[in-house]
């Protein structure tokens, strides 16, 4: 396990960089523009290369970019547990940490993203099922009313929790008000 958490450090990746020679380095960084440039571009960008070419002109980019959505899942998932378990605890959670680089804030917007995928999901299956947006309006009113309830009743909150809890709130808010209102019911 210290393996693991020692790629996360900033002194790892000093030594494993000074001990690449500057050619290596040089090179990985064109690669690495070229190939953002290309999957910026879109597939339309690679049409006119070989296979082999345009697969190693987008390969570095695109595991970056599956990279840190995994990340972001894992950080979110982590804050969706901490969560869960600081709100089940029947006495006073615990004490917030000191938040320490930008991991807890990505937790935060991670967790928010899961919560967004699943109450969407659900709002618009509920929606689907019975032809009416009452049941999802309902769904958002109690949503609401439980993040309110945490919001005041369980304090002090991380930081990742607290952008869950407050976009939570905010997201859940405003898409019950717009299915209360203003959107079609599904036919």
């Amino acid at each position: 396990m210290q393996s693991i958490k020692s790629i996360f450090e900033l002194d790892f990746w000093r030594r494993t960089l000074s001990r690449t020679p500057l050619v290596l380095r040089a090179g990985l960084v064109v690669w690495l523009n070229i190939s953002f440039a290309f999957y910026v571009g879109g597939p339309s960008s690679t049409v006119n290369l070989p296979p082999y070419a345009a697969f190693l002109a987008v390969l570095p980019s695109a595991a970056i970019a599956l990279w840190l959505s995994l990340f972001v899942i894992w950080r979110g998932m982590a804050t969706i547990l901490f969560a869960w378990r600081s709100i089940s605890q029947r006495s006073r959670p615990e004490a917030p940490s000191t938040p320490v680089g930008v991991a807890p804030s990505v937790g935060g917007w991670g967790a928010l993203n899961i919560y967004l995928i699943v109450y969407a999901s659900l709002s618009f299956w509920l929606a689907h099922m019975t032809s009416a947006y009452t049941l999802s309006v309902v769904l958002s009113c109690l949503l609401s009313g439980g993040f309110l309830y945490i919001l005041i009743k369980r304090r002090p909150l991380r930081g990742d929790v607290k952008i869950l809890l407050y976009g939570g709130l905010a997201a859940t808010i405003l898409f019950g008000l717009v299915m209360a209102t203003v959107a079609v019911p599904p036919a």
